[in-house]
């Protein structure tokens, strides 16, 4: 559902804030008595243009944080209800685990749930098997229904036919979408985006250890440098380390809301406003549109083409295998052709009409226009008037 609605806050969220906003802007840097830029004027349409460009840019920063949040707020992984590292040891999670259920365990009385307890025993039962550890860590809770799975080559395999087909999905999206007019620029730029996604989460599912940013580059970072500082001045944007399968679903809800930001953006970063309007330049579309038309005019000429000849082939299957037969049509038809074209020439009706006006009006009474009186050949009347 929450996805559902950041999609629609793209369709319609820029919009009213940039105007909220340069309305905004305008009371407070403009002073009392100056005139405002109205629509229609090219300064209003360049400040438009700008602080669209940071609305979205900021709503991708919003998005960006929402999605990180709702990767933590189910209670975090199971590394951290237990509160030991992506790389502890078994002892060190069994030893956690008695730790946490002395305390925890319903028959103490404490002030901890049986809901708690449960998911304090649930994550010790995951990450004290080598197996589930290992499948836990590449495709999350999600592991915990895969019942039919046993092995690591199960999990993996079962992984795989879902990877697969969501970006089964995603290619025929990046396909059909722009030949319904959407998502039009940057066709390279998302093939490619979408084929380095897919290398990442098989490269993620099917190696033994963790991706080399995360363990060499991202935790570090976030452990080491961020963690300290923020645990001083903002323990509440302390930060745990990133599994693979948090990755993976982070960088998937990134791809699709960079696909819409940059999209909104890359227009608006060369559009024109020296008309007094925001004139989007769409060149890549229009040449990629000129260029499908006139492969279907092509594909269209050639149709016809090939129903033409084949329809002249049929017409002269008769003729076919008598030489002369062949040669006197050929003949008769460029004959044909030549007094088609002389009788169609505007001069040449011109001609023929004031030949048939005068030949009226030397007729006798009664004779005129009844279409009667034998008229001569068109060759011997033109021979007559010259």
């Amino acid at each position: 559902m929450s996805g559902f609605l950041s999609l629609m806050g793209w369709t319609f969220l820029p919009d009213l804030a940039t105007r909220f906003l340069q309305s905004t802007y305008y009371g407070i840097t403009l002073r009392a008595g100056s005139p405002r830029p109205q629509p229609g004027q090219p300064r209003f349409a360049e400040h438009y243009r700008r602080i669209y460009i940071f609305v979205v840019c900021a709503y991708l920063l919003f998005t960006i944080y929402e999605a990180d949040w709702e990767l933590q707020r189910s209670g975090g992984d199971f590394y951290s209800v237990l509160g030991v590292a992506p790389d502890a040891n078994v002892r060190d999670i069994k030893r956690r685990y008695r730790q946490l259920s002395a305390v925890m365990h319903p028959d103490k009385g404490g002030p901890y749930d049986a809901e708690t307890y449960i998911r304090v025993q649930t994550a010790h039962e995951t990450l004290s098997d080598d197996v589930r550890r290992f499948a836990y860590d590449r495709f999350g809770p999600e592991m915990l229904r895969w019942r039919e799975c046993t092995v690591v080559r199960d999990f993996v395999m079962r992984g795989a036919k879902d990877v697969l087909g969501y970006y089964g999905i995603g290619a025929l999206a990046i396909y059909a979408l722009p030949k319904l007019g959407y998502f039009q620029q940057g066709m390279y730029w998302r093939w490619a985006a979408l084929a380095s996604l897919l290398v990442f989460e098989l490269h993620a599912i099917t190696r033994p250890a963790h991706p080399w940013f995360l363990t060499a580059l991202v935790n570090p970072l976030i452990t080491r440098a961020l963690n300290p500082v923020f645990s001083f001045w903002a323990p509440a944007l302390v930060h745990p380390a990133y599994l693979p399968f948090q990755a993976v679903a982070l960088s998937r809800k990134l791809s699709i809301t960079l696909t819409i930001a940059l999209n909104q953006v890359v227009p608006y970063l060369t559009a024109d406003t020296r008309g007094g309007r925001v004139q989007l330049q769409r060149r890549g579309t229009d040449e990629a549109r000129v260029r499908q038309s006139l492969d279907e005019l092509e594909r269209m000429v050639h149709s016809v083409d090939e129903n033409a000849t084949r329809a002249v082939k049929m017409e002269l299957a008769p003729f076919a295998g008598d030489p002369r037969v062949l040669e006197s049509l050929r003949d008769k038809m460029r004959r044909w052709l030549v007094d088609n074209t002389v009788r169609n020439e505007p001069m040449t009706r011109d001609a023929l009409q004031r030949t048939i006006a005068r030949r009226r009006q030397d007729a006798p009474a009664g004779a005129q226009g009844n279409g009667v009186r034998i008229r001569k050949p068109l060759q011997a009347t033109v021979e007559d008037d010259a």
